[in-house]
């Protein structure tokens, strides 16, 4: 498997050096740099796996940074740090597209394993999008106002079954391994629904930190 590249942008030169030391130790590359600018001008160069950057920097915050770099690198992985963190900060973040959120200090432990769970969820994500797009492009097709194509029996049987629920207003469920098309059957069931002319949000939840997914998902409330 190929190394983590991760590039750090604190403007505390501990800081940096601390989490170079911890990083490199686990086996991953590792780059700095003291603002949001002087790593902004690293990613318009270098591709990285992850992006760990605090939020208060001078020139450009880590909120700002984010925005552009996946602009720049749309798969970029990020992490964000603060030391004046609230609900509020952390739920923007998530929005602006951070993989998780940490607040200073922490500890040794928290890093490491923080670091290593956005990674795999990275790699689980991207594995799931190549398979869930090579089961499209061979078994289903789906296309705007088109029924997916398939030959199996019981696919067709599932396509009846889609038929029935899409007029529902009821939640459905679907189960499956990864790329088994659960995607591709979650979106022909929006296309069937009264909804088929809203946009279909996707959300990859296990990227979400536990204590803020149901923010994430359903919205928070100021000051609750």
């Amino acid at each position: 498997m190929t190394t983590a590249r991760i590039l750090i942008a604190d403007d505390e030169p501990g800081m940096q050096a601390a989490l170079r030391e911890v990083l490199t130790r686990q086996g991953y590359q590792v780059q700095t740099a003291s603002d949001g600018v002087a790593a902004l001008a690293i990613l318009e160069s270098e591709p990285f796996d992850l992006l760990i950057t605090d939020v208060r920097m001078p020139e450009m915050g880590g909120i700002e940074l984010l925005e552009r770099a996946r602009r720049r690198q749309p798969y970029l992985s990020a992490l964000v740090m603060t030391a004046f963190g609230t609900v509020e900060d952390a739920v923007d973040a998530m929005k602006k597209g951070a993989t998780d959120y940490l607040l200073k200090p922490f500890s040794t432990e928290t890093i490491e394993k923080t670091v290593t769970r956005v990674l795999q969820n990275s790699r689980v994500a991207d594995a799931a999008a190549n398979a869930a797009l090579v089961e499209e492009e061979t078994e289903l097709r789906v296309t705007s106002g088109v029924e997916p194509i398939s030959a199996s029996p019981l696919m067709h049987q599932v396509l009846d079954l889609c038929k029935q629920v899409a007029d529902s207003v009821a939640t459905v469920l679907l189960q499956g391994e990864s790329g088994s098309g659960k995607e591709v059957i979650a979106r022909y069931i929006h296309q069937l629904s009264g909804r088929g002319n809203g946009p279909f949000v996707a959300v990859n939840c296990a990227a979400l930190p536990e204590g803020l997914l149901e923010s994430e998902l359903f919205g928070h409330e100021k000051g609750a």
